[in-house]
């Protein structure tokens, strides 16, 4: 309904308007549907507004139904208010509503989307189309947010599981939500007020849009509205058939090769190892949505649980996607995702799914890539290599947990440094000790890096081939202990660098500065 703004309430502007309106019509018993039809015959005329005029002034007494229908700006009282708004209906100025106080569904809808798209034509956006499948999700959402304001399900997922209940397409989305708005106007000025709000309706990702109003009276709102937005679906690129549960791996497969043949690059081959692995992996996110297990170890310890050999390994985890094309098309759009898919060092691929009603997710993935490695070396061990950045995180975790038991502080992750370290990392290929190749000291390095230090150390290992190794060792020596676990130190980097035809084949670099 429409909130009446500050009108004229002057009783002998509201008796001109009746002696240019009045006319007699006959008293009908059927209820009617259209707020302030107090003679109930189907239409707002200028009678119903006599009758609530006299109804102010004490002439008639009304039953409690059709109090309730008087009071037409539902403001709980009856007032010249009402007979104005009642008037301004007949005359033509304001639509009449339904006898709940609303427009029908279909013209909330209809002028929401007007005052949408006014906006993005004033911006300079293209309209949006209203799509009849988003408004019966929309309607789903509005009647769920009764219950749970929010933009988390009743179930406890996400809000963009109703799209994917729905079977509806989407490689963008994004909801509004509001409550205690009475009308569009309302509504959409709440919402433009807002900057998330706003930025939806003003996304020029989005092409589609639907509405919808729940009244629940008695509620702490009662009016609650829930709109929808998503991207077209004409930039699909993927031949998206229907995959049961059997053959999800496969769809993944099929669509990160897509992707990669349009990078130039060579498909991935899904191996079934990985997959069990992946599998694994599925299943703990739902308990721990991270890359840290549920145990605390890294993800990567499932590849060495499962004697996966790999020299290079990625992973990538979501949660929500219902099918293969839509997650592989969401992880397209993450930037750490997507170097994963289109990383050239990756040879094989395994996929997990992991399926559980009333979690957050639902449906929870995980995809493993690896570069196929080489075959672990005779000595029981098949702990093989990992890219730079996860064994570098994994050898400060490590560093901060032996620090922690020494009651100091946490040494901080420092870019700088470990871009030094790295670079340490490599020339001990050539040069292993506190001797760079060239014959300087190990810390004209930070030099030449712009590292300001008033004291630093050096720790270098060689032959060791995971991080937790190489930190046993290290806290094993005196000397390298004593910087580990040193209080004038604050920063820490690390670089690691693998080498085949080398003697060792692993290279470690700690640095340290205060």
């Amino acid at each position: 309904m429409k909130r009446i703004r500050k009108f004229s309430t002057d009783f002998i502007s509201i008796l001109v308007i009746f002696a240019m309106l009045f006319c007699v019509f006959p008293l009908s018993a059927n209820a009617s549907d259209i707020k302030g039809d107090i003679n109930h015959n189907g239409v707002l005329d200028s009678r119903d507004a006599l009758l609530i005029q006299r109804c102010c002034i004490g002439l008639i007494k009304l039953t409690d139904e059709e109090k309730q229908q008087a009071d037409y700006n539902s403001d709980s009282k009856i007032s010249s208010k009402d007979v104005l708004a009642v008037l301004r209906c007949v005359i033509g100025l304001e639509k009449p509503v339904d006898k709940d106080g609303e427009d029908s569904d279909d013209e909330i809808i209809n002028e929401v989307m007007n005052l949408v798209n006014d906006e993005r034509k004033s911006c300079g956006l293209k309209p949006l189309t209203i799509d009849e499948e988003l408004c019966k999700v929309a309607q789903v959402r509005s009647e769920e947010i009764v219950e749970n304001f929010s933009h988390t399900r009743l179930d406890g997922s996400r809000w963009v599981t109703v799209l994917e209940q729905a079977n509806i397409y989407y490689h963008s989305a994004g909801e509004n939500i509001a409550a205690g708005f009475r009308t569009a106007e309302e509504v959409f000025e709440s919402w433009m007020q807002s900057e998330e709000h706003r930025q939806n309706i003003l996304s020029c990702e989005y092409c589609r849009q639907g509405v919808a109003l729940t009244f629940a009276e008695g509620t702490e709102y009662e009016y609650y509205w829930a709109q929808i937005f998503t991207d077209d679906d004409d930039h699909h690129v993927y031949d998206t058939d229907s995959e049961s549960d059997e053959d999800y791996a496969e769809a993944v497969t099929k669509y990160v090769n897509i992707e990669r043949e349009k990078a130039g690059l060579q498909p991935v081959e899904l191996d079934e190892e990985l997959c069990k692995a992946a599998e694994i992996r599925a299943a703990e996110i739902v308990a721990s949505f991270s890359h840290e297990r549920p145990n605390g170890n890294a993800w990567y310890t499932v590849l060495r649980e499962a004697d996966i050999p790999y020299r290079f390994a990625g992973e990538n985890i979501a949660g929500g996607f219902i099918t293969a094309d839509r997650v592989v098309a969401a992880w397209m759009e993450s930037e750490g995702h997507r170097e994963n898919i289109l990383c050239d060092k990756y040879t094989k691929m395994g996929v997990g799914l992991c399926h559980i009603e009333g979690t957050v997710f639902i449906y929870y993935w995980d995809q493993i890539f690896t570069d196929g490695g080489t075959n672990p070396e005779d000595d029981g061990n098949n702990d093989m290599g990992e890219n730079d950045n996860v064994f570098a995180n994994e050898v400060v975790k490590l560093v901060n947990e032996e620090r922690e038991k020494a009651g100091l502080p946490a040494l901080e992750y420092d870019a700088n440094l470990t871009r030094a370290a790295q670079r340490r990392s490599e020339e001990l290929v050539q040069s292993f000790g506190h001797t760079r190749p060239d014959g300087q000291s190990w810390f004209t390095i930070l030099d030449e890096e712009n590292i300001s230090y008033s004291s630093a150390s050096e720790n270098v290992a060689a032959a060791f081939k995971n991080p937790e190794k190489v930190v046993n060792a290290w806290m094993n020596s005196d000397g390298h202990r004593k910087a580990i676990l040193s209080p004038d130190y604050k920063k820490i980097g690390v670089g690691y660098t693998f080498e085949e035809n080398s003697e060792s084949k692993h290279y470690w670099d700690q640095l340290f500065t205060d």
